[in-house]
């Protein structure tokens, strides 16, 4: 057979294709290479982090520019530190929820120190320093006030902090039965005489934000998600809830948060768990449940049933602390939920 009859493949069509494909490709190459090398500062607040940012102004209120800023974490002793710019402002980014201490220093000013600022999550906390006149072996004590409004973004939340969490109410150890009370939140009434981790969390108490749908929420721990995807309820075990204890604040976000934090139409719930400190610290509790501190529910009492017994005695505790020389911390927990 003659060779010339065989027909020449064609890579035309092929090389069209490429060339079509190509620089979409590298566009999006370069787009995810500049996010995954995008600096700190761009960064922010995450759904596991808070931020610290504020202005560096001297008595006339001029902006003070390259004043060092260094922050410690109060129960760690981590140390970060920036320099204010050449319009007086700084910024702290990606900051463990908790309490900070603030020195602020520049040549031919007093030392500006300020001790207990809060920083939560997803949120950015604003601190003004004016600095004074004077030299910086002089120290000027500043002290830190909550601010009542959150002037960094516009989403809609609150927190609720671990001391909330453990003095507040929760039958079965559920930090979910708590969510409604934030505002535009509803929940299922809590049944006092539920066992094992309830109905919250996963889909048998729905916990409705805005009137969307309960599957809507996006729950988070430590910015990493904890959905319950499947949502059949008790076979797929819900989101996870963990010891109230272990919880160090959560918020809940309803409305006008980024895309950083929301998947869906519904609340955003980002929980903070606790970690260890240089202070050796610690606790032992007992968790006491009887139907004696129970209502009886409408139902039962219609037909002259008392209430079902119910008596669980849970004990717990939780010791923390630091290594030497402060190069980790620990906090080891004793169980306190019970099996689901």
């Amino acid at each position: 057979m003659n060779r010339s009859s065989f027909l020449r493949p064609d890579f035309s069509s092929f090389r069209r294709a490429i060339s079509l494909l190509l620089p979409p490709l590298a566009f999006c190459f370069l787009l995810g290479a500049a996010c995954f090398f995008l600096p700190p500062a761009l960064l922010g607040q995450t759904a596991g982090t808070g931020a610290l940012a504020g202005a560096v102004t001297d008595p006339s209120g001029a902006s003070v520019a390259d004043a060092k800023v260094k922050l410690t974490n109060e129960a760690t002793g981590e140390v970060r530190a920036v320099v204010s710019n050449a319009a007086g402002n700084y910024i702290v980014t990606l900051l463990p929820p908790g309490q900070y201490g603030l020195e602020v220093s520049k040549q031919s000013f007093k030392l500006v120190q300020v001790s207990h600022l809060r920083v939560d999550v997803t949120e950015t906390t604003t601190f003004n320093v004016r600095m004074e006149l004077g030299e910086m072996a002089q120290r000027v004590m500043v002290e830190a006030q909550s601010e009542l409004l959150q002037t960094e973004s516009s989403s809609l939340g609150r927190i609720t902090t671990g001391d909330q969490v453990q003095t507040l109410p929760l039958a079965v150890g559920n930090f979910t039965q708590i969510i409604g009370l934030n505002p535009g939140v509803a929940t299922e009434v809590t049944d006092a005489g539920q066992i094992g981790r309830g109905g919250g969390g996963n889909n048998q108490a729905p916990t409705v934000s805005n009137g969307n749908w309960a599957s809507d929420n996006n729950f988070q721990m430590n910015g990493v998600g904890v959905n319950d995807n499947q949502q059949s309820g008790f076979f797929s075990a819900g989101v996870a809830i963990p010891n109230p204890d272990s919880i160090e604040e959560f918020k809940v976000q309803t409305g006008q948060f980024d895309a950083g934090y929301g998947r869906n139409a519904g609340a955003n719930v980002d929980v903070i768990t606790k970690g260890g400190s240089n202070a050796l610290h610690g606790e032992a509790f007992e968790f006491f449940r009887n139907e004696d501190l129970n209502a009886n529910t409408f139902f039962r009492n219609a037909v002259s049933q008392p209430r079902p017994v119910l008596r669980q005695n849970r004990f717990g505790g939780n010791l923390g602390g630091g290594h030497t020389k402060r190069q980790a911390v620990f906090l080891y927990l004793l169980p306190r939920n019970p099996p689901a």
